[in-house]
């Protein structure tokens, strides 16, 4: 980890747990399900644990447009830190979405979970509940989209879990990346919304 200590972080759902001293807890080495932590900067491999900058959780999303913004912000709850990241603002006409993760390599031929809370305080249109998406790319050429089941709009202001399972193909090189979608391009949509505990499972 270039000599630095690691500040852990407790991410997405009591799956993985990175200890304020960098090591792995026994209970971390009983985890039947490998996870990707979703984060941006420098990729880092233990055995088949895929970290991204445990420091930078959440930090180097992409605006989809100059009226969004995205902010990172950390919490101490129950003794651990917790990252939230806000995103808000107007995406315009042809975007498909507000804001997207920087990519991050995905495995040949296994099967993985997205998952990831989500509490939608505002929108301006309730036709177009936002929603999760992991971007399948081939060789850097989009491939595939899967999306989560849409946030539930009726039940606005309240935190929900959002999650799906892919599988990816056997033979290539891929990466995937995170996107807060809008479900449109055709509508300029204006929203505020937090996500936090965003993971992707290795889960065959």
């Amino acid at each position: 980890m270039n000599g630095k200590r690691i500040i852990t972080v407790l991410t997405i759902v009591p799956v993985l747990l990175v200890s304020l001293s960098g090591a792995v807890s026994a209970q971390q080495k009983k985890q039947p399900v490998t996870s990707v932590i979703v984060n941006t900067g420098p990729v880092k491999t233990l055995n088949s644990l895929i970290f991204l900058s445990p420091g930078e959780l959440m930090n180097g999303w992409n605006n989809s447009d100059k009226t969004v913004t995205n902010k990172v912000s950390y919490a101490v709850e129950d003794g651990e830190v917790r990252g939230y990241l806000a995103i808000s603002g107007t995406s315009g006409i042809g975007t498909w979405n507000y804001a997207g993760s920087q990519r991050f390599p995905l495995i040949a031929g296994r099967t993985y979970r997205l998952s990831g809370w989500m509490l939608v305080s505002s929108i301006n249109d309730p036709a177009w509940p936002p929603y999760l998406k992991c971007t399948l790319f081939q060789n850097d050429k989009w491939l595939n989209n899967f999306n989560t089941i849409k946030y539930d709009l009726a039940r606005q202001g309240e935190w929900q879990l959002l999650s799906v399972e892919f599988s990816v193909p056997v033979v290539g090189g891929y990466k995937g990346n995170l996107a807060l979608e809008k479900g449109t391009k055709d509508t300029s949509l204006e929203i505020k919304v937090v996500l936090r505990d965003l993971q992707i499972d290795l889960i065959e």
